[in-house]
């Protein structure tokens, strides 16, 4: 299968960058906050696949995403399981108010970021946000450490677009919910342990732009939702079929990870036909954007070792 010998193709020089913990994009830098800080803002178009080291010999691609932490290369997926464990413990409950508690879908994404901001500190300048926050605690002190501007799922895809980290995913020529656009099969291997991704009610288009699914428009194709992907699925040729992802739910449910996120919905899903859902959506809300959590590395056969 092509897309499991998919190798990313980016200078070997970003190795020093990755390690400092700086960040390197076509448009320049960005701040923590989201400002562009040098250059025009980064197309969408230049991220068919998110930015990426390799280092030579060029080597297999495992199917999981690679990270720089503690000096050594780490799988990013195996990083965040345990954070992700103690936070489903926590039973964080849903609530946008006080915004500052970080405790709706994009604040639970913050909560996430904060914990692995702590474990991986070379990695500090490449997360939405910084160290320091706090379990929760029922009627206690919750709220998160720093100031952080990017407070919605909008703002805070924004912001990784703005890192050179996003990619959008368009439905030119869609016509039925189940369809699946052209742009989700050529990205489906973006899909991997350690994914950011996002979803809208709508099906945002190419004419659109980024500015559909960043601001709320009444087309109604703007992301409201998001969450980071724990585990997926393949086939026996190597394809995601469904995967697992951790996010902040409903008010009638804590955050969580939920595993209904498939290619293909069964039938038992789709009550006979009656129903249709969109390939990888969240239930009726169609995947529109895939990011990499934190800037991503390959390995070669000295970092084999590695967690």
């Amino acid at each position: 299968m092509q897309s499991r010998l998919h190798v990313f193709k980016l200078a070997l020089v970003v190795v020093a960058v990755a390690a400092t913990g700086c960040v390197a994009t076509d448009s320049g830098s960005t701040s923590r906050s989201g400002a562009d800080t040098s250059g025009p803002p980064v197309k969408a178009t230049d991220h068919a696949t998110p930015p990426s080291v390799t280092v030579e010999p060029t080597i297999i691609d495992d199917g999981a995403y690679y990270v720089m932490c503690g000096g050594k290369v780490n799988k990013l997926g195996n990083m965040l399981q345990p954070i992700v464990a103690k936070m489903v413990a926590q039973k964080i409950p849903y609530t946008q108010d006080p915004a500052n508690e970080w405790r709706d879908c994009s604040g639970n994404f913050l909560r996430l970021t904060s914990y692995f901001a702590a474990e991986c500190p070379e990695q500090q300048n490449n997360l939405i946000a910084p160290p320091g926050i706090k379990d929760y605690l029922p009627g206690g002190n919750n709220v998160g450490p720093g100031n952080v501007t990017a407070r919605s799922s909008r703002t805070v895809a924004k912001w990784f677009q703005t890192q050179g980290r996003f990619t959008p995913i368009y439905y030119d020529g869609v016509r039925s919910p189940s369809q699946i656009p052209a742009d989700l099969r050529k990205y489906r291997d973006l899909i991997r342990p350690g994914a950011v991704v996002w979803f809208s009610r709508g099906k945002p288009t190419s004419a659109g732009g980024l500015s559909a699914l960043f601001e709320k428009t009444g087309s109604g194709t703007h992301i409201n939702h998001m969450g980071t992907v724990t585990a997926v699925k393949r086939n026996e040729s190597g394809e995601v079929v469904s995967f697992e992802m951790f996010h902040g739910r409903t008010k009638s449910k804590p955050a969580s990870v939920t595993r209904s996120h498939f290619w293909k919905w069964p039938d038992t899903y789709l009550q006979g036909g009656a129903k249709e859902y969109p390939s990888f959506g969240y239930w009726g809300q169609s995947l529109v954007g895939i990011a990499t959590f934190a800037p991503v590395v390959t390995m070669n056969a000295a970092a084999a070792n590695s967690n």
